[in-house]
């Protein structure tokens, strides 16, 4: 399951009969079970924690990477095991190096001290009550009264670069709900749109022409949660472009990025091409691209397989 410190990628926001949001609850229900529970992507998934924004960085403190911060705070909810993606065998060191960490109290105290002040941030920046109240009483996108839209999910985007500078994490989780959108068709019916939701993306962007009146009508401060649902879609929609001068004034800005490389570059490379380009040894598969990208993307392809198979060997 997603379940991570600054939220359960798609499940945040989603209320639960305990009175929270996210995967908290299942994985304590799992663990009650004697289940073993697998957290996806702490990393990348739980905050772009390879890339993070400068606020976070600052927060967290020089003791701990965000990294080994994520993978603390997974051991604190219990999960057995965690998948850490990587780009080549070195960006390993310190997913490797965090998770080694649980058992020192040393670290465990600075963990505890850097929880204290990302809440405290929070606090400041959201306020105790929209933290409290936030997320109460908001119907999920299954109900038709939202017209399909993850107005929880929308309403944590907002907190995250809010509370926490995760300007370009949001951004890639609100492309998931606009994507999403971009499916849903007004010829079908409700019922028909939700079910041809993909699964890995449920849930829709914000709709400036959709009355969500009846949506809101519980929630503690219905004009409030509008009013971020409108202010976040006009950071994050598609055609929305900061530069960076702007991105830092707005306290958006990353502290560093660990992504080194991209796995295709030159370009985007389908399933079918990558495939292809394996089985021709080369020959085909990339037809599209110039032959200077064809030249990178083969140079490329055969250094990580010689850098994994060393460390296979190894």
């Amino acid at each position: 399951m997603h379940c991570h410190y600054f939220g359960s990628y798609h499940a945040e926001g989603t209320p639960n009969p305990n009175g929270g949001t996210g995967n908290e609850a299942n994985v304590k229900r799992a663990l009650e079970l004697d289940m073993g529970v697998f957290n996806i992507s702490p990393i990348d998934k739980g905050g772009l924690l390879q890339n993070p924004s400068a606020t976070i960085v600052r927060t967290i403190g020089h003791k701990l990477s965000p990294i080994a911060f994520a993978l603390l705070a997974n051991n604190e909810l219990g999960f057995h095991t965690s998948s850490v993606g990587f780009g080549r065998p070195t960006d390993m060191d310190e997913a490797v190096d965090g998770a080694s960490l649980h058992e020192n109290e040393e670290v465990k105290t600075e963990f505890e001290a850097a929880v204290a002040r990302l809440e405290s941030l929070k606090k400041e920046k959201l306020g105790e009550e929209w933290c409290e109240k936030g997320y109460l009483n908001i119907p999920d996108f299954y109900d038709e009264t939202t017209g399909g839209t993850a107005i929880g999910h929308i309403l944590w985007c907002h907190n995250v670069i809010t509370a926490f500078g995760m300007y370009k994490f949001a951004k890639l989780r609100y492309g998931s709900l606009e994507k999403t959108r971009g499916g849903f068709k007004s010829k079908k019916s409700f019922e028909e749109n939700i079910k041809a939701m993909d699964d890995g993306n449920p849930g829709l962007s914000f709709d400036p022409d959709f009355d969500y009146t009846e949506a809101l009508a519980k929630h503690y401060n219905p004009s409030l949660a509008l009013e971020k649902m409108k202010e976040v879609h006009s950071w994050l929609k598609k055609d929305a472009i900061f530069s960076e001068e702007e991105i830092k004034e707005r306290g958006w800005d990353s502290a560093y990025d660990l992504q080194t490389w991209e796995i295709f570059p030159g370009g985007e490379v389908t399933i079918s091409q990558v495939l292809l380009q394996n089985v021709s040894r080369g020959r085909y598969g990339i037809s599209s691209k110039s032959p200077d990208e064809r030249k990178d993307w083969v140079a490329t392809v055969k250094n990580t397989k010689d850098a994994y198979e060393k460390v296979l060997g190894a």
